[in-house]
């Protein structure tokens, strides 16, 4: 998860085993949300800086459980995280914050691409460079643990190895990026948002009755306008999103009271049935 507010939610259902994969800057309201966790589920928590790493262990000093740490480490996708040969100092620093370093994690966020070899680059990447950020954390005297990475698009290009666990997120459900990049295959897909056509306003736009309150409002650099469907003839492209509607641009005609489906995340695209 990324936020202290993420991992609230799952320790008041009952998850006691958490990570917050993120470099968390804690002022006063979240330095007591995050001790407060600390008592309640075991704790994992990214830190990229020597001020981050002191700042935490002063925030859950004395915490009735120890609250691990990983250090996040940039392997290509230029987010968050430091260089591999940085690692040390930060784990050091964590370490003399009286927290208990446990490894490092990175997220390969550049083997999102439509290039066909975007995902093995990436996931190789990972591997090499989780495995330089452990040996500066070895080379300390640190007992590394936990080497994680992953992404949806990576996971299937993991190779046995360095990396010893796996943080692929949106895998479980799957959405029109992961289809689109051909991380998925439609019969992937979870769920899909079944809408109707409530205006033809000219012959080639509609206007459907689903917006970004159902279908989200990101949108994705890896989602071509007018990407075809593997199901049906109709490719369609969203073109304007509200709340309540989305417009669309069809290349046949649409009637009124017509149906059509989406699939929900990032990317806005439809075929009518």
């Amino acid at each position: 998860m990324a936020t202290i507010s993420e991992a609230e939610a799952f320790a008041r259902v009952g998850v006691d085993d958490l990570f917050i994969a993120y470099p968390v800057w804690l002022d006063a309201d979240k330095a007591q949300r995050l001790r407060r966790l600390a008592h309640d589920v075991a704790l994992r928590v990214g830190v990229e800086s020597v001020d981050g790493a002191q700042q935490l262990g002063d925030a859950v000093r004395g915490s009735a459980r120890p609250v691990e740490v990983l250090v996040e480490v940039d392997s290509g996708s230029h987010r968050t995280g430091v260089q591999p040969h940085a690692a040390g100092e930060v784990g050091n620093a964590a370490a003399d914050a009286g927290l208990d370093v446990v490894g490092v994690f990175t997220f390969p966020g550049h083997g999102y691409g439509h290039h066909a070899q975007a995902r093995q680059r990436a996931a190789r990447d990972e591997e090499r460079v989780l495995g330089e950020a452990a040996q500066a954390l070895c080379d300390l005297g640190l007992d590394v643990r936990v080497v994680s990475g992953g992404s949806t698009p990576t996971v299937g290009q993991w190779q046995p190895g360095a990396v010893n666990e796996l943080r692929p997120g949106v895998y479980v459900f799957n959405d029109a990026t992961q289809l689109a990049i051909g991380t998925c295959g439609v019969e992937d897909l979870a769920l899909v948002a079944a809408a109707t056509v409530i205006s033809v306003p000219a012959p080639d736009r509609f206007v459907l009755d689903v917006g970004s309150k159902v279908l989200g409002s990101d949108r994705s650099p890896w989602v071509p306008t007018g990407r075809p469907r593997p199901r049906g003839d109709r490719p369609l492209a969203g073109n304007g999103t509200g709340r309540q509607y989305l417009s669309a641009v069809s290349g046949g005609e649409t009637a009124v009271a017509d149906q059509s489906r989406g699939y929900p995340g990032e990317g806005k695209e439809f075929e009518v049935w």
